[in-house]
């Protein structure tokens, strides 16, 4: 794509308008895009606007890639087809293979194309029609019926006639009628059809002119007599024939003469019977055939002197015979021959006869053959049909079936066969023919194939005639528009797009009729009265006469609904850079052009329009401290092609200064080398102000918490000496007067003792909370495991007391404080053990992690925690409960959430009132870290 941009549209500064593939970000698939636009440029040659559409095709690109594969399997078996195969339209014939070239003896495809059938042959056919009406009728009832098979005449080159058995089938090809042609020579057909039918009419007429004629031979005297039947069996008039057994061997055929002298020798010695064949010179020229049968007297003593027998003309039963043997060799090679498969049934379905090619088909031998019922060529699922289809035949005459053929290896073939009733050798028989439909199941479904495509497409295909009637739709038309497909048919263009009208169409025709194509797009009525976008590719088509208008239309609400988001999308982004006071800008090294958004263009304060300025002129608003380092920057970034953040100072006209943050990234080009810079620039004078601000107040912040931590430090060490100067003297108090104070003043004593017990709980508590901020930095590498193993033995007698079940799972190492992060493990065990409901504690130790941190958790089955309570326990002094249900000061959790931060983590729980707690805190990960 890099390259046609290159090549095509910028070295030729022309629009685009190409296909291509694209891989999508979101799922990595791969895509089939169409993309058009135009380009635009300056006086110099170089681009300056480029804008354009793409629209998914990858549906069209497979459907298209599922359609050559079907075409170029079409056409391989088209090619190498045995028969002559040819397809022809309303031209002639557009296509042909070799075998047809051949057949007619042409010497190339060539002198074939655009002939019409009626071209290549007599002007009448052997009925007498024209060779034209006929072959239109043909045509005619191959549309109506899809198939049509006849017997046909054709010419070749050199004048020949030959006949052939046609198979038309009617197809739509490329949109338009066409026919797929199939030719049979059937010459060797026909001559042996004429030559069966010779063959009758010469054993007819030799039968009705049979003639025996009858000798007597007295061999003593050397006598022969001849009946009248003899002359005229021997051509010889009685006042020509002398009467002698020379006067008969004369007649004899030199070459037979030998043989048939032995014959009549053997005859009188006694050693056989005379029975034999010879040739006779009728007239003396005409060989004829003559079958003798004889008998001899002998006398006493056993000498022939007589020989009495018969003599009949046999060259008419001879010359049958011999005709009889051509046919059946000429029948044999014609059925041997056959395309397909021969066979002759007896009427309990046994194979009497076959061809060679129903053995090579089926795999069996003669011998095999002979033995197989006519069933067993078919599958069990089929024989039913077959059985049937066989009785058809011995009831009616005839009949056809498409099934499959199961050959010796279990091969499936699919077959038409044809069958007849005959009678043979006097009983009824069945006579068929096979022939394999493999290509033509092949072709068919290419063909269901094509019209699956066309009903099933995804966009709406209209057929339009030049009037703007409707002749045909597809079911996506009819999704689209909601009609039926009947009541589209009823509707005119018009009556779909009131763009084009009467007035309209009759102008938009002619031009479709003139360029071939057209595509625009319009809005069309849905039958719910919903105008819908549309985008049409028009195409003219001429079939014969009729003219046509092929239309596919695609739905491009989606698309239009896309490009107003964009519009709208572009709006809202320029005024979200407005508000967020963020521009980009762009670089093209190729011209060295810069073009900087409008907020851009406000920030530098820039003259709107004025936003296409050289990198001169933009560096021009630069702050003269900041301009040396800005240059030194972006000369680093375009030495190694890196991407750089700056932040920089520009002085406007009016001598402010403003603060500005900058992106920048490089464009490459398909060579890897770059083609632009592009980035943004955001004012962030107002932030930087900001972070002044927050920087001095953070410094404060910083020095007030430290004169607070060592606040809580001094006092809480301080408050603990006069806390145990008071807790000591009042246990002095107590144990000096034990029994002389009345109760109340007993109890008074008491509350005091306790009250100053718990202060120093809190002041150590306190103590420790103060303390916690000054081991920031005292980070090593700590086992968890030993951690955890230490805050059990801390806790042990809690855990004895309570009697808990502690399970803890293997941790990580982690990079921390050691001491607080021990301190964390220890508050949030006790406390799992503390807030226990009134079942045996169970508490869990574990973690989980992710890319960045480890996340530790201590869950517990207690009492559980009302989530509105949640962020309340994290502060300081904040109890959920009274000292009298569970002790403490409330700093516990709070010194945990300390701890947490500390470590740059955070601490939090999830649980519901009654149903246990689980805390959990986050620690990051770091080199260190295992």
């Amino acid at each position: 794509m890099d390259e046609y941009l290159r090549l095509e549209v910028i070295g030729k500064q022309k629009s685009f308008n190409k296909e291509y593939k694209i891989k999508r970000i979101n799922d990595k698939q791969t895509r089939w895009v169409y993309g058009i636009g135009d380009v635009k440029f300056d006086d110099t040659g170089n681009i300056t606007e480029m804008v354009g559409t793409i629209q998914d095709i990858t549906e069209r690109k497979n459907a298209e890639t599922a359609l050559r594969e079907s075409e170029e399997t079409f056409r391989r078996l088209f090619n190498e087809s045995a028969d002559s195969t040819l397809l022809l339209d309303d031209t002639g014939f557009t296509d042909c293979n070799q075998s047809a070239v051949s057949i007619l003896g042409y010497s190339s495809r060539q002198e074939v194309l655009n002939k019409k059938p009626w071209d290549i042959s007599p002007e009448k056919q052997p009925d007498g029609r024209l060779s034209s009406e006929k072959a239109k009728e043909m045509i005619a009832k191959a549309v109506q019926q899809g198939y049509n098979r006849f017997e046909w005449v054709h010419i070749k080159a050199d004048g020949t006639k030959f006949p052939v058995e046609v198979m038309l089938t009617a197809i739509t090809l490329k949109g338009k009628q066409s026919f797929y042609t199939v030719w049979r020579d059937i010459t060797e057909r026909k001559i042996a059809e004429q030559s069966l039918i010779d063959l009758s009419n010469r054993l007819l007429l030799a039968t009705n002119s049979e003639g025996t004629g009858i000798f007597d031979w007295d061999i003593q005297k050397n006598i022969l007599l001849w009946d009248t039947n003899m002359y005229k069996i021997f051509g010889v008039s009685p006042d020509k024939f002398n009467g002698t057994f020379e006067a008969w061997s004369n007649t004899v055929h030199p070459d037979d003469l030998e043989n048939s002298l032995a014959e009549v020798q053997a005859l009188i010695n006694g050693t056989k019977d005379f029975h034999t064949l010879f040739r006779i010179l009728w007239a003396g020229t005409e060989v004829r055939h003559i079958e003798g049968h004889a008998i001899i007297m002998r006398d006493g003593n056993g000498k022939a002197y007589r020989m009495i027998g018969v003599n009949r003309d046999i060259t008419e039963q001879k010359k049958a015979e011999e005709e009889i043997l051509k046919e059946r060799d000429l029948s044999n090679s014609i059925i041997n021959n056959l395309p397909g498969i021969f066979y002759l049934l007896d009427e309990t379905g046994n194979n009497l006869r076959w061809n060679k090619n129903f053995e090579t088909v089926s795999g069996y031998s003669a011998g095999e053959i002979s033995q197989l019922h006519a069933l067993d060529s078919f599958e069990a699922d089929e024989r039913q049909v077959i059985e049937e289809k066989l009785e058809e035949v011995f009831k009616s005459g005839r009949a056809d079936v498409e099934t499959i053929l199961l050959t010796k290896t279990k091969k499936k073939i699919p077959y038409y066969f044809n069958a007849w009733r005959i009678i043979f050798e006097g009983k009824p028989c069945l006579i068929g023919v096979g022939i394999d439909i493999t290509e033509r199941k092949r072709t068919e479904e290419a063909l269901r194939i094509t019209q699956f495509a066309f009903d099933h497409a995804g966009d709406s295909i209209y057929w339009m005639t030049p009037d703007s009637r409707i002749v045909n739709v597809n079911e996506a038309a009819c999704l689209t528009l909601g009609y039926t497909r009947q009541e589209l048919l009823e509707l005119s263009v018009p009556d779909i797009d009131s763009n084009y009208n009467e007035e309209v169409w009759s102008m938009f025709f002619p031009e479709l009729r003139e360029k071939g194509s057209l595509f625009f797009e319009t809005m069309q009525h849905a039958k719910d009265g919903r105008l819908i976008p549309v985008e049409i590719r028009a195409n003219y088509i001429k079939f014969g006469d009729q003219e046509l208008s092929c239309a596919f239309v695609r739905d491009i609400t989606e698309r239009k609904k896309a490009e107003q988001e964009i519009i709208m999308s572009e709006a809202r982004f320029k005024k979200a850079q407005e508000v967020a006071h963020v521009g980009n800008w762009e670089l093209n090294f190729t011209d060295g052009n810069t073009f900087v958004s409008d907020e851009a263009c406000r920030i530098h304060g820039i003259p709107f329009g004025q936003n296409k300025q050289l990198p001169e002129a933009w560096l021009s608003f630069i702050h003269p401290e900041d301009l040396d380092f800005v240059l030194k920057n972006m000369k680093e970034a375009q030495d190694h092609f890196s991407d750089f953040t700056l932040n920089y100072r520009i002085k406007l006209n009016d001598g402010s200064i403003r603060h500005i943050y900058s992106e920048t990234k490089f464009q490459f080009g398909s060579t890897g080398k770059p083609t632009g810079m592009y980035g943004t620039a955001q004012d962030i004078t107002e932030r930087k102000k900001t972070e002044e601000k927050i920087k001095k107040y953070a410094e404060e912040l910083e020095s007030s918490n430290m004169d607070l931590e060592q606040f809580a430090y001094v006092a809480s060490h301080d408050l603990q000496e006069p806390l145990r100067m008071v807790s000591s003297f009042l246990g002095l108090l107590e144990k000096k007067y034990k029994g002389q104070l009345d109760e109340t003043a007993e109890k008074y004593i008491n509350f005091a003792i306790d009250g100053a017990v718990r202060m120093k709980i809190l002041i150590q508590d306190l103590l420790m909370y103060s303390r916690i901020g000054n081991k920031k930095d005292d980070f090593t590498r700590v086992d968890l495991n030993e951690v955890a193993l230490f805050a059990t033995k801390v806790v042990e007698e809690d855990i004895k007391k309570s009697q808990a079940i502690i399970t803890v799972s293997p941790l990580p190492v982690i990079t921390a404080n050691n001491s607080l992060i021990s301190q964390l493990f220890i508050n949030l065990i006790t406390n799992a053990i503390k807030y226990r409901s009134d079942t045996k504690p169970e508490i869990e130790v574990g973690y989980s992690e992710d890319k960045g941190n480890y996340t530790i958790f201590v869950k517990d089955n207690g009492i559980g925690i009302d989530p509105k309570f949640f962020d309340k326990i994290f502060v300081i002094f904040q109890r959920l409960h009274n000292k009298d249900e569970y002790s403490g000061t409330g700093i516990g959790l709070a010194i945990c959430k300390k701890i947490a931060e500390i470590h740059k983590g955070k601490l939090w729980v999830e649980s519901e009132a009654g149903k246990g707690s689980t805390f959990y805190f986050s620690i990051p990960k770091t080199k260190q870290s295992a």
